[in-house]
């Protein structure tokens, strides 16, 4: 199989200045548990989850409308392209967790 068989398609983003309210609301409706964040061109510059959001809330004390995604999101992304294999899919998500 083929990662275009399973990939999501259009997924759900946002961006480095939405605060991490946005992005809970964003998490919650749409049961996802990590979001891409882009920049104006459409570029993936990072990754938010939602563990991101609880550690950030926890260790920060601030609410979430008062801090950006920008500044609790993973920025190293990995990918692969929609052509490759899922079993090569899946071994990229086990060496980079």
């Amino acid at each position: 199989m083929i990662v275009e068989q399973c990939m999501s398609k259009g997924p759900r983003a946002c961006t480095p200045a939405d605060t991490l309210t946005t992005a809970a609301r964003l998490l919650w409706e749409h049961d996802l548990g990590a979001l891409p964040v882009i920049d104006s061109a459409g570029a993936v510059v990072g990754v938010i989850t939602d563990r991101d959001l609880c550690m950030a809330a926890y260790t920060s004390g601030l609410p979430l409308h008062a801090s950006t995604v920008g500044r609790h999101m993973s920025r190293t992304v990995f990918s692969i392209g929609a052509k490759a294999d899922t079993s090569k899919a899946a071994e990229l998500m086990k060496t980079r967790k």
